[in-house]
C-alpha cells in the first residue's frame, strides 16, 4: 500500500514546497511478504485488489501497466543503482479514497490475501 497524507500534501503544494513528507511518514508503505516469482505463470497477468471494510475499492492487473517490469527496471537503472531487495512502486489503480480510524484493509494478489491492516 502506497499511502499519502493528503492534508500535508495539499499544504505543501499551496506553499510551493516539495511534498515528500506526505509520502514518507511512518507506515506510509505497507508491504506484504514476498512470493517467489515461480508462483506466477505470467508476470503480465497478475491480478490484485484492495478491500476497505470488506468492499472492493481498488482492482487491477499487471496487464494494465503502461510499461512492463523489464522496461521499468531498464529505465530506472539508467539513473540509479538497483540492487536485490529494492522495491519499485509503479503507480496506483483507480479507487484512491480517504482512510479513517478503524478502517480495515485487505490486500489480495491473485485472490490470495497478502495484507490485513487496521488503520489506527
Amino acid at each position: 500500500l502506497d499511502l499519502t497524507a493528503r492534508d500535508l500534501q495539499r499544504e505543501c503544494k499551496q506553499k510551493g514546497l516539495p511534498w515528500e513528507i506526505a509520502k514518507g511518514f511512518d507506515g506510509s508503505a505497507v508491504i506484504s511478504d514476498f512470493l517467489p516469482i515461480s508462483e506466477f505463470a505470467n508476470l503480465n497477468d497478475i491480478s490484485f485488489s484492495l478491500l476497505k471494510n470488506d468492499k472492493i475499492v481498488q482492482q487491477g492487473n499487471t496487464s494494465d501497466m503502461i510499461f512492463g517490469f523489464d522496461k521499468i527496471i531498464e529505465y530506472l537503472s539508467k539513473y540509479m543503482t538497483l540492487k536485490i531487495g529494492d522495491i519499485i512502486f509503479t503507480g496506483t489503480p483507480s479507487g484512491v479514497s480517504k482512510l479513517n480510524h478503524n478502517d480495515n484493509l485487505h490486500g489480495f494478489l491473485q485472490n490470495r490475501e497478502m495484507l490485513n491492516v487496521s488503520i489506527k
